[in-house]
């Protein structure tokens, strides 16, 4: 999800080792200009509106998320504002070429819950900001959240239109491209 500990903490960790790793990134929320909504319940109070949270469409979830950010305090706001990398921090870990960079949505939303449009408009988004930010389009892709409802076949089908090599969930298992 692209937290700045990855870059504070783990990627030193990997390069000393060699070892290679896959960072996945939701573009809205890279830097300070939108907390990760699922930090923001959870500074509030409210991690039991998760699961609801993940199943709303984008805007909706971003203005009931930031409507609750204004209501915390200012320390609050500033450390969920400085919890993911930067733009700056992630072409560093791009271009040292250990770590590939994955897309992962705008605004790590559960596709499956999501109307073709929406699931389209969070997949271009991502892939188009990657691409601006970085240089070059991402191969590969992660659901958020990664279970079987947070996928769908419209998901399957518009990452493979884009070049989209292969996408990751949390389920065990394979699928090939002939699903």
């Amino acid at each position: 999800d692209a937290y700045r500990d990855f870059y504070q903490y783990a990627w030193p960790i990997l390069r000393k080792h060699s070892v290679p790793a896959v960072l996945f990134v939701p573009t809205g929320n890279i830097g300070p200009q939108r907390p990760y909504w699922w930090e923001v319940l959870t500074a509030a109070g409210r991690s039991d509106l998760q699961e609801i949270y993940k199943s709303l469409p984008p805007e909706e979830r971003n203005g009931a998320a930031d409507r609750m950010l204004a209501d915390l305090p200012d320390d609050a706001r500033r450390t969920l504002s400085a919890i993911s990398c930067t733009w700056a921090m992630l072409r560093e870990i791009a271009a040292d070429g250990l770590i590939e960079i994955g897309a992962h949505t705008k605004y790590h939303s559960s596709l499956g819950a999501l109307s073709a449009p929406q699931i389209e408009q969070e997949i271009d988004d991502s892939l188009v900001d990657l691409e601006r930010e970085l240089g070059w389009r991402p191969r590969l892709f992660a659901f958020p959240h990664g279970g079987p409802t947070d996928v769908s076949e419209t998901a399957f089908e518009l990452l493979a239109a884009h070049g989209v090599t292969a996408a990751f969930t949390t389920s065990s298992g394979s699928v090939d491209s002939q699903r």
